[in-house]
């Protein structure tokens, strides 16, 4: 049995230990020691990572009693000193903390209980037992959770009799039979807990939620607690203030400005789409007019539009050209990875749908459609080809 000395001090980050055995394990070594400051993963709180007499800790782990450490090398020692990274520690406590306060300020504020949690490199996440999760109700949490921080209540981890237990009113259901331990936040939350956590809600510094989202009938919230918080909004306030200035408004009226230009963008892009088909309706005219004329009138186009272009032009073309009853248009378009669009007007036999399938096949092209109009790609350097292998065929034929 390791005896666990996080649980003693929380903030112990050095150490020295006996240790009791050491195997090779994957690309890494296993070590016991007969105890520890590094935190196993559990609990949706990461691992302790740091030095163990001098070896890079991977990884630690739990099995049953024992805590086993993954060392990048062997230890040949009989006794080890171990330096735990204190600023992801620290973090780590932040988080965790701040999740159960948030936890408890939703189920407090909105009546809505969290049922998973997850600490990641770069953010947090609580699930809520509910589909759809509106301002006011993110606001309400979050303005209590910030509220119980600000009040820098005690937070106490204890291991409580059955008959404790009993007496507790705790958030959620224990997941042991025994030994079970549970971190209170005095006058606000019971929650059973093997994770470490800061001594007083105040050490928390702040919570804030980024975003939240619908997620398998649920509601996600992605928030950050601490330093993490802190420097969110550091990059944030930057990247506001440096709008701002750009755009010689106060910070406060870049929401505003922002979605003046993004509503200016969207209707210069509609009017460059219609400038755009006004061009390809005139030179349909001009390619219809230089096609030329097969057996019975039937005039035949063949175009290929450059990069940049795709199946969109493409059928504003076809669209202009198959006007004309007795046409055939045979369009390619883009670069690296080319549009095909096959078409003909209502006077015109041949089948666009079989013609394309046939005319991509042997360059590893796909493609279908119906007897009027279809339409594939190809590799680029094989759109010519595929464009000539169609006009043989209805030349041919």
């Amino acid at each position: 049995m390791t005896v666990r000395l996080y649980y003693q001090d929380p903030f112990l980050f050095h150490f020295k230990a006996r240790v009791l055995s050491c195997r090779a394990e994957g690309a890494g070594y296993a070590v016991e020691l007969d105890r520890t400051c590094f935190y196993p993963e559990g609990g949706g709180q990461p691992t302790d990572q740091g030095t163990l007499g001098g070896r890079r800790v991977l990884a630690v782990r739990e099995e049953k009693e024992r805590v086993l450490h993954l060392l990048d090398g062997p230890l040949e020692a009989e006794e080890a000193e171990g330096l735990v990274d204190e600023a992801r520690r620290r973090d780590h406590m932040e988080q965790h903390t701040g999740q159960h306060l948030l936890s408890a300020a939703f189920l407090a504020a909105i009546g809505t209980p969290t049922v998973s949690m997850r600490i990641g490199e770069l953010d947090c996440t609580i699930d809520l037992t509910r589909p759809a999760l509106s301002e006011e109700e993110a606001d309400q949490a979050e303005d209590l959770v910030n509220r119980v921080i600000r009040e820098d209540r005690p937070i106490h981890c204890f291991y409580p009799s059955l008959d404790e237990l009993e007496t507790l009113t705790l958030r959620k259901t224990p997941q042991v039979d025994e030994n079970i331990r549970v971190v209170r936040v005095e006058g606000f939350d019971n929650s059973p807990c093997c994770g470490t956590h800061c001594p007083s809600t105040g050490r928390v510094g702040m919570v804030k939620l980024r975003r939240w989202e619908h997620y398998k009938g649920m509601t996600r919230v992605t928030f950050l607690c601490g330093n993490r918080a802190l420097a969110d909004y550091r990059w944030k306030n930057r990247a506001v203030n440096r709008l701002a200035e750009t755009f010689s408004v106060r910070d406060q009226g870049m929401e505003a400005k922002v979605r003046a230009l993004a509503d200016d963008h969207v209707e210069a892009v509609r009017a460059l789409r219609r400038s755009r088909a006004d061009l390809l309706r005139h030179e349909a005219r001009g390619l219809l007019e230089a096609a030329p004329r097969l057996a019975g009138g039937l005039a035949l186009v063949v175009h290929r539009l450059g990069d940049g272009h795709g199946i969109e032009e493409l059928k504003v073309l076809a669209e202009a050209l198959v006007k004309e009853p007795a046409v055939v248009f045979l369009g390619g378009a883009g670069g690296e990875r080319s549009s095909l669009l096959f078409a003909r007007g209502a006077a015109v036999a041949p089948d666009m749908s079989v013609l394309l399938k046939a005319s991509v096949g042997p360059f590893g092209g796909k493609g279908g459609g119906n007897p009027v109009q279809a339409q594939g790609g190809v590799a680029g350097e094989h759109l010519d080809a595929v464009l000539a292998a169609a006009r043989a065929k209805l030349q041919g034929g």
